[in-house]
């Protein structure tokens, strides 16, 4: 039975007449440890046009689950090229100073494991904080 969404209320304001939407690129939403995780995988899902309230039925909600885990992938394979690229180091250096094993970066970079907000935190910062990289493999005796 195929549901007709143009004719269903958003629950959030009442506007009648939810439209099927791409929400990457502009829909963010609390996901596992991070508060506010941009989507960057395409989905589309039904939408208040009034309110932009995502509605969920059906599988809705594994399949946000499953774009969103995709978008934090993206997001930590992109921080972990970028400040490997930035200060010219590998994967093994910069494991080090960012705690984890060589091991653990290769999951993330194989998309194996997910990042926890702090690492992705932390990958943020090194890539935007000039000096911070030298300034920690120093402090932790790394070269």
């Amino acid at each position: 039975m195929r549901i007709n969404i143009s004719s269903l209320r958003c629950g959030e304001c009442g506007h009648k007449g939810l439209k099927m939407t791409n929400l990457s690129g502009w829909y963010r939403t609390p996901y596992r440890d991070i508060p506010n995780l941009l989507l960057t995988s395409d989905i589309e899902l039904p939408v208040c046009p009034h309110c932009k309230n995502v509605v969920f039925f059906g599988d809705h909600g594994k399949k946000l689950d499953m774009a969103l885990a995709s978008s934090l992938e993206d997001l930590t394979i992109g921080l972990l090229k970028e400040v490997m690229r930035a200060h010219k180091i590998t994967a093994k250096q910069l494991s080090k100073v960012i705690g984890v094993t060589p091991e653990y970066l290769s999951m993330l970079q194989n998309r194996k494991k997910h990042a926890s907000f702090q690492l992705v935190q932390l990958l943020l910062v090194l890539k935007n904080e000039q000096g911070l990289y030298e300034k920690l493999s120093d402090h932790w005796n790394i070269s």
